[in-house]
């Protein structure tokens, strides 16, 4: 406004400097008449920019408050936006002017015109608001219906009061019984409340807000002792932005409403009357609670289903019990007669504890994390199913169940946390990763752990199942678990050629073990030792596993062995297998290669042995070992012919199909033997040729009566295949 009139004046003030002020000065006091008249102009049409601009930035507030917008909501939210762009338009034209003014570019008669047309056009919008308001209905204000005459000042504006951008209060104790009807002729044409909206019930006086859907706001409401929430229609209400505040006696329920951003607290009441009989009931199905729910007792509710944050919450009587919500400091819950319990929280910042002593089943269906160090804790003494599908992290767990054979879904947990878990006899906790955290399960007889390290042990006192996926500790001993029957290990994945350091350091041991029958190990493993299994009658094996054991195993009739070895770095020193006095042994076939060790002794049923698996030899500065003997694996030896002087000397034969699968693997170690270290021990347990049981390394002693002369054979005094060149006279039998 300054810079209009400044620019307005000396406008005039040059204009006139020109003439003599004598002549002129008639004419300069109509001109500035005339610019009092211009500047009195521009600061209405000031006022009424600043004032529309006002009234649309209200109006439009309130509609995009609506959290669900119907047609015709969404239609006026558009046309006001619309409208909002016109009036800036108008406010930015008359900036300019008052520059273009201020700096001599236009006329104070232009300027004049100028004003005019943007009065015009503001005119018009003002005109636009207040016809869209006008088909709207939208009440801009406060209502209260509080009296009989408030009832009669507001029935001839009901068509206003669908929107009310504003206060809504009713209070039926000071309105006449004759006028309720009226009241509820005016009230169901309310959708929708920006404001707060506070009703006051009272006995024999219905309240009818059935078609409210939004309060952008607070909503309070009471009734009092005596009172139930039924006394006020409230059944399309989904929508309350601010806190939500009931007080009535009996149930409380609303299947239509979806969010409260603010709290939701409900007043408990434990009527013994004979209309009411207190809070029964607490059914909100659908709600989502941003804030607190409280009361946290319901002393008297059968049934709760509710959202809201909370830390504490009891209902004694309680069958079935629904809470959703997070909760930000934890939850301790009882529920003693409850059957079902379900807790929707998604994140839980302290330790949630549930104490439902019957429930046949408790459920967090939602919860991802209990928060760093904070424990769940969940005990139930009934046959119990308790889910927690989604929780990966959390403090110790501790969920008791009593001794009954339930269930628990822990798919996700993997937090390196202690977990004791009693009742269920079948355990799967197939993410969790152990590491300082004891798993504990005094009664599960079936158990899984598909990522569990090994260390520490888990505490199984009844297992008699058991599988683990990723064992990662040297010396994991299976012998420890006295109820096991079959087991299944397998070393942690990743492991690759060239592994070096701790990164594949998995070893089992089980020993003197009276009630294993069926062992599955699968690597990568350095170590497995098998050894004084009374019950083992089957053994497989897959993955890596660098050394294998199997010894003393008295039921053992068969191995499948299908593992490999490590290869490169510093765990690839090359395979050992040592099978060893296993009395019911039947037949025997390798799977590794690069051979550091092989020793197959005293099984004493041991037929057959294929040893083709051995294909590449170690190299240099490397020892092999290899001995087998004692078994009942059978050849035939034919001796060395002594030289004649009418026939040549023939050099012995040794026919063994079970030998022959290693002649060739012990002709590549011939080529490098000066830097091979080579140890050979080879006799078979009976010549099938001869009579009577004769081994081979006994027969082979009869080498040292040739001599050179007359018979040049390479076989040594010491009996049985010791060296190279002894392995070569080995043929088909």
């Amino acid at each position: 406004m300054k810079k209009l009139l400044l620019g307005v004046i000396a406008f005039a003030l040059i204009i006139t400097s020109c003439n003599k002020y004598e002549d002129d000065f008639k004419d300069l006091n109509a001109k500035i008449d005339a610019l009092k008249a211009q500047v009195a102009g521009v600061a209405a049409l000031q006022t009424g920019l600043i004032a529309a601009q006002a009234q649309l930035t209200a109006l439009s507030a309130a509609v995009a408050a609506l959290p669900n917008p119907t047609a015709s909501i969404a239609t006026l939210g558009t046309n006001l936006a619309a409208l909002s762009t016109k009036v800036t338009t108008v406010q930015t034209a008359l900036d300019k002017l008052a520059v273009d003014v201020a700096a001599g570019k236009v006329t104070s008669d232009a300027a004049a015109v100028k004003v005019a047309q943007l009065q015009t056009a503001l005119i018009a919008a003002q005109a636009d608001i207040t016809d869209i308001l006008a088909n709207t209905s939208m009440y801009v204000g406060n209502v209260s219906i509080t009296s009989d005459a408030e009832v009669t000042f507001w029935t001839p504006k009901i068509a206003q009061l669908a929107m009310i951008n504003g206060n809504l209060t009713v209070t039926t104790a000071g309105i006449s019984v004759s006028k309720i009807a009226a009241m509820n002729v005016i009230l169901p044409n309310i959708t929708a409340v920006i404001g707060n909206v506070t009703i006051t019930a009272a006995a024999s006086k219905a309240i009818d807000l059935s078609e409210l859907t939004t309060v952008v706001g607070d909503f309070y409401a009471t009734g009092g002792n005596l009172i139930p929430q039924s006394t006020m229609d409230i059944s399309s209400l989904a929508s309350v932005t601010g806190n939500l505040t009931l007080s009535f006696d009996g149930p409380y329920a609303s299947t239509a409403l979806t969010t409260v951003g603010g709290n939701l607290a409900l007043t408990n009441y434990t009527t013994t009357g004979t209309t009411i009989t207190g809070t029964t009931s607490v059914n909100f199905p659908l709600v989502a609670v941003t804030g607190a729910f409280s009361p946290a007792s319901l002393p008297l509710a059968t049934t709760v289903n509710v959202a809201g944050n909370m830390t504490t919450f009891d209902a004694a009587k309680a069958t079935t019990v629904t809470l959703r919500g997070n909760y930000t400091a934890g939850l301790v819950f009882n529920a003693p007669l409850a059957t079902s319990v379900s807790i929707g929280a998604a994140t839980a910042a302290g330790a949630i504890t549930i104490n439902a002593a019957v429930a046949t089943s408790v459920s967090l269906p939602n919860l991802t994390t209990a928060g760093a160090g904070n424990a769940i804790g969940i005990t139930t003494s009934a046959v119990t199913a308790v889910a927690l599908p989604l929780l990966a992290t959390s403090g110790d767990i501790t969920i008791n169940m009593g001794a009954n054979n339930g269930s628990v879904d822990l798919s996700l947990f993997a937090s390196n946390v202690a977990v004791t878990v009693t009742g269920p006899q079948t355990l799967s906790l197939p993410s969790y990763v152990a590491g300082t955290g004891l798993l504990t399960s005094t009664t599960a007889k079936t158990v899984t752990l598909a990522k569990h390290s090994g260390a520490p042990a888990p505490a199984l006192a009844a297992v008699e199942t058991l599988t683990m996926g990723a064992l990662n500790t040297a010396a994991f001993n299976i012998s420890a678990y006295t109820t096991l029957k079959v087991a299944s290990i397998t070393g942690k994945s990743g492991t690759t050629s060239g592994a070096t350091g701790t990164a594949a350091v998995a070893g089992v041991t089980s020993s003197t073990n009276a009630t294993v029958t069926s062992l599955t190990l699968a690597g990568p493993m350095v170590t497995a030792v098998v050894d004084d299994q009374t019950k083992l009658t089957t053994l497989a094996t897959s993955g890596i596993i660098n050394s294998l054991t199997v010894n003393s195993c008295d039921l053992l009739t068969g191995v499948s062995f299908a593992h490999t070895h490590f290869v490169g770095g510093t765990l690839g020193t090359g395979s050992v297998l040592v099978v060893t006095n296993n009395p019911k042994l039947a037949a025997l076939t390798t799977s590794t290669n690069y051979m550091k060790t092989l020793t197959v002794t005293g099984n004493v049923l041991l037929t057959t042995m294929n040893f083709s698996s051995y294909v590449d030899i170690l190299y240099p500065g490397s020892s092999v070992g290899i001995t087998i003997s004692g078994n009942k694996t059978s050849g035939v030896y034919t001796a060395p012919v002594v030289q004649t002087p009418t026939t040549p000397w023939v050099e012995a034969v040794v026919k063994s199909n079970d030998f022959l699968t290693l002649k060739a693997y012990v002709a590549k170690m011939t080529v490098i033997a000066a830097a091979l270290t080579q140890t050979l021990s080879l006799s078979f347990d009976d010549d099938s040729s001869v009579t009577g049981t004769q081994t081979l390394a006994s027969l082979m002693l009869v080498g040292t009566l040739y001599n050179a002369v007359t018979c040049p054979t390479i076989i040594d005094a010491t009996g049985g295949i010791n060296t190279p060149a002894e392995m070569a006279l080995v043929v088909a039998n």
